[in-house]
């Protein structure tokens, strides 16, 4: 991996023009980010945020680079920060929801799953983290009854199958 200073544009990558609005940044930031500049990308999508402050695109693609980048603290506040002011953003809870399980903070993430679960409550996407952080913690039975909840509204026997097997070895 080439490492980039701060202000330096990786090879091959044009510099961006000045965003003028919060897609734009996003856009460019994401660019950034896949050029191996997250320095570049950060500037970029703290741009963003301050010229659309709700935008969830944003919070998530910034906290993501943050941690990615090891600024794990930075990366967490951002999505908490973000959250206290747009509470139902259930894509920004559940990128605090990865990043939680990826620090092992695994009864933070049980409890911002189980608020996704009550913003937008047929939505599955926060079951299966929410199942694999009980499962860490050996919480089986209580990942049953999510494993069951998630049958209800949306079924696929492929998925039931291989979080049985994670429910199965943590009991």
């Amino acid at each position: 991996m080439a490492t980039v200073l701060r202000g330096q544009v990786p090879k091959g990558v044009g510099p961006d023009p000045v965003p003028s609005t919060a897609a734009e940044a996003v856009r460019a930031g994401r660019r950034r980010a896949d050029a191996l500049d997250p320095n570049g990308a950060i500037d970029l999508l703290r741009a963003a945020l301050e010229l659309d402050p709700g935008h969830h695109g944003a919070a998530t693609e910034l906290a993501l680079v943050l941690f990615d980048t090891g600024r794990k603290s930075d990366a967490l506040a951002t999505l908490k920060g973000f959250l206290r002011s747009n509470p139902r953003s259930a894509e920004a809870r559940l990128t605090l929801v990865r990043c939680l399980l990826r620090t092992q903070d695994f009864e933070g993430a049980i409890a911002e799953c189980r608020t996704c679960m009550q913003h937008r409550p047929n939505w599955d996407a926060p079951h299966q983290p929410l199942i694999t952080a009980l499962c860490r913690i050996r919480r089986a039975e209580e990942a049953k009854e999510v494993l069951h909840d998630l049958d209800r509204f949306s079924p696929d026997p492929r998925r039931r199958a291989t979080l049985s097997q994670l429910i199965d070895r943590s009991a």
